[in-house]
């Protein structure tokens, strides 16, 4: 009796050890459903950004570090004025393994599929400054 109790624990502490590690997120984001309907730029969008690009695409880096490019709140410094734009920002950070663009953010993890589904929901509902 003593051993079967013995190896019943065992296994339990195995079996949650198996399962702690196939429960993992690489944000508490990543926990939840996502949720790409009526995305908003300032409350879905612009915290992916600023969390993720602003090391080079902040008004002060962009020049030195990010090619130019604003990242920076909505305005027409940024990436997502000029039409088509959104193309282009969805393609740096959906597929690290596209030859023709460059891969962001750089020297770091990709976005989570969360945060890429909601940026391209954003893209294809117009990427609207609401």
């Amino acid at each position: 009796m003593e051993n079967l109790l013995k190896t019943s624990i065992i296994l339990l502490g195995l079996a949650v050890l198996f399962l702690s590690q196939n429960c993992t997120y690489k944000n508490a984001q990543d926990a939840y459903p996502c949720v790409t309907g009526n995305v908003s730029f300032a409350k879905d969008v612009q915290p992916i950004i600023s969390a993720n690009c602003y090391l080079c695409h902040s008004k002060v880096n962009a020049f030195s570090s990010g090619q130019g490019y604003i990242l920076e709140g909505y305005s027409y410094d940024s990436l997502y004025a000029s039409p088509g734009s959104g193309d282009i920002l969805y393609g740096n950070i959906a597929d690290p393994n596209i030859s023709d663009v460059s891969h962001m953010p750089k020297n770091a993890a990709s976005l989570s599929p969360c945060e890429i589904a909601t940026i391209k929901a954003w893209i294809d509902q117009g990427y609207k400054n609401n």
